[in-house]
């Protein structure tokens, strides 16, 4: 059922939230962006509008409903309730690996009421959140939504993922999103059979960089040369990625020169003969891309042995 009630999209700025991973030291202070009110005129009613690009932290709080990310007393299981779980409006300005730990939060002011008459959230959440890539900014929003892959009323956003939390405290979860709009829904998934009012939470977002994973190509797979050293050169996709070009040649290993989206290399110490070499894309996200092989035959000279001749006395 929809609610048939445009939004007030004034919103409130809130103070720029900015968390630094100094125990980690990989990368220098920035701030996200964190403004609490709702960046679209209509669709879903967003809490929070977060901007962050590949090297930020932030962190919001709020309450939640104890069963408003899943309510397991209806049929279909995929059920949360859209106005008591609090939506995130991302928006990631670069490529990124985004973590979202959402926890439990002592102490978060809320409306009072009958179940909760100190006028803050209760700390008994078990937190779970779902990812959708872009905004809804169109249309009215519904009572309850799908937790668990597409929301009918929501045609503007897409599934992406989710954490469905079964008894922890803590829900956590790491995924690699290009730059571009997310909407994040937190709420809780209370076992209780039993009414329980609206839970405190603590959300953190922390982002770092990320880059499609690099691979290389050579020109070429065979080669001939007469000397004991041979020049290599070819191309890197996705340069932006790359951390090393690895080459390896019986025990010796070597790293390739890069220069853009082209790499060189001389392999030296050839051997007569055959000689198989092995080249490999190192990436910054850790990973490696599948070996490219190719082979260096070194040709000996040919020595033609002079005949001997017999030289007479007369000579």
């Amino acid at each position: 059922m929809k609610t048939n009630k445009m939004k007030s999209r004034k919103g409130i700025q809130a103070t720029v939230l900015t968390l630094a991973l100094a125990a980690a030291g990989l990368f220098p202070l920035t701030a996200a962006e964190v403004t609490l009110g709702d960046p679209t005129p209509e669709g879903i009613i967003y809490r929070w509008t977060v901007k962050m690009n590949a090297k930020d932290n932030a962190d919001v709080d709020g309450t939640v409903g104890a069963w408003s990310w899943d309510e397991d007393s209806f049929p279909e299981t995929a059920r949360g309730w859209t106005h008591t779980s609090n939506w995130v409006a991302l928006d990631l300005t670069e490529d990124s690996r985004l973590t979202i730990k959402l926890g439990r939060k002592a102490g978060v002011p809320t409306t009072t009421n009958a179940s909760n008459p100190d006028g803050v959230g209760l700390l008994n959440l078990f937190p779970a959140f779902t990812i959708y890539e872009g905004w809804q900014e169109t249309g009215d929003d519904a009572h309850n939504f799908n937790n668990r892959g597409n929301i009918a009323w929501a045609a503007d956003v897409e599934y992406l993922t989710h954490v469905e939390n079964t008894g922890n405290i803590v829900a956590e979860s790491t995924v690699k999103l290009k730059a571009g709009k997310y909407s994040i829904v937190l709420g809780g998934n209370s076992p209780s059979t039993l009414a329980e009012g609206r839970q405190g939470y603590g959300a953190t977002f922390s982002t770092k960089s990320y880059h499609d994973p690099a691979s290389l190509t050579v020109n070429g797979k065979r080669f001939r040369t007469s000397g004991n050293s041979f020049d290599l050169k070819g191309l890197v996709k996705n340069p932006e990625g790359l951390a090393a070009v690895e080459l390896k040649h019986g025990t010796r290993t070597m790293k390739a020169k890069v220069s853009g989206n082209s790499w060189s290399a001389r392999v030296s110490n050839l051997k007569p003969g055959k000689n198989m070499v092995s080249l490999t894309a190192l990436s910054t996200d850790g990973s490696a891309s599948r070996p490219v092989r190719v082979m260096i035959k070194r040709d000996m000279p040919v020595i033609i042995p002079v005949p001997h001749r017999s030289v007479s006395a007369a000579e």
